[in-house]
């Protein structure tokens, strides 16, 4: 197998090989250069397989790259590395919280077009409740960050956003991964 073919092989593995196949024919240079990337990344002593299978599916699955064809791929190169059923369903679960980020650009766009409308009574932020409260002392107790937007989801959205945080700690609380393993999914 000549040296292009491998690279060719090597792209391959991460990608459909059609793609791969119309981007080496249009242009090698990139072709060479995503190729390198790619390999560096896969290549690279520091996280094993499975953690690389496992960062690949949680950045193919995620909601602002949604790739049906390579989380299946992912899913099984993950299994394929030694990850359990329990690894895959808790990236799953760990990355859920990104499809909050919407709401955070959202929510402020609302309410100055509610401003704008001459709604200003509907763009006003009610309080947060109480249970909410301590559920926020909890999570910055036992994570440590916090957004503003969190509050405005709270008091806009309170029972979403119940759910969201008990979604948010249950894979903290009860997963299979490594909190550094975990980490890195973000």
């Amino acid at each position: 197998m000549t040296e292009p073919e491998k690279k060719l092989n090597r792209l391959a593995s991460q990608f459909d090989a059609g793609i791969t196949d119309e981007r080496k024919a249009e242009s090698g240079a990139v072709f060479d250069a995503v190729d390198g990337l790619w390999s560096a990344v896969m290549s690279g002593p520091h996280l094993s397989p499975r953690m690389k299978e496992l960062i690949l599916l949680a950045l193919h699955a995620s909601p602002s790259a949604l790739n049906e064809r390579a989380v299946v791929r992912h899913i099984a190169r993950a299994r394929e590395a030694g990850a359990s059923n329990n690894d895959i369903v808790d990236v799953l679960v760990t990355i859920l919280p990104l499809a909050n980020h919407p709401l955070y650009v959202g929510l402020p766009l609302l309410m100055d077009e509610l401003s704008k409308a001459g709604m200003d009574d509907q763009a006003v932020v009610p309080p947060i409740r109480d249970d909410l409260c301590a559920m926020k002392e909890d999570y910055l107790r036992r994570r440590g960050g916090w957004t503003a937007m969190r509050d405005q989801i709270a008091s806009w959205m309170p029972d979403y956003f119940a759910a969201f945080i008990k979604t948010c700690m249950a894979p903290w609380e009860n997963g299979s991964l490594a909190p550094m393993e975990r980490e890195l999914l973000y």
